[in-house]
């Protein structure tokens, strides 16, 4: 085996780098940054309440993205483009909630629920209740999530916005 030092290599213009041959496994020493590894990856939210009806299993509308890296995230899905493992996090918040009822949140692959998670206010007054759900899943190029929640107040009930109700993921491994 040789040995190369340099100290910079470039691609020719309009082309990209390749080190290795296909299938050649390539190790990186300490050190060295790993661009895009996390990617792709986004965070988006919601800039105003949506109403949500008692005992209904809506899908969250996100209408505001503070970071989309490959523009993966359209009408509130997420389609990943690259296959691989990803963490996934999503909360929903809402405003005002009964005491004894629940919130619940659904993460959804290709149209289908993965798990729910509840939340209940254990209060013994109104007052705002969020759920959370995290996860990591695989995803090939085409898949897509998406997040449902389900309240049952009694009638319709508010979520909150900015921050508190938010639909995050990025690729963590292939």
């Amino acid at each position: 085996m040789a040995t190369l030092f340099v100290d910079k290599i470039d691609p020719q213009s309009g082309t990209s780098l390749t080190i290795g041959s296909s299938g050649d496994t390539v190790a990186l020493g300490s050190g060295v940054v790993q661009s895009n590894l996390n990617n792709p990856s986004f965070l988006a939210y919601k800039s105003s309440q949506q109403t949500i009806s008692n005992n209904t299993t809506t899908k969250v509308t996100f209408d505001t993205e503070l970071f989309d890296s490959n523009n993966t995230f359209a009408d509130s899905r997420f389609t990943p483009g690259v296959a691989g493992k990803y963490l996934m996090t999503a909360v929903v918040s809402m405003t005002n909630h009964p005491s004894g009822a629940y919130v619940g949140i659904y993460p959804y692959k290709n149209g289908s629920s993965l798990y729910s998670e509840l939340t209940y206010n254990g209060t013994s007054g109104d007052a705002d209740t969020r759920v959370s759900a995290t996860l990591i899943v695989d995803l090939n190029t085409t898949d897509y999530l998406e997040i449902y929640t389900r309240q049952n107040a009694g009638q319709n009930e508010n979520t909150r916005s900015s921050y508190e109700v938010r639909f995050m993921a990025q690729r963590i491994g292939s």
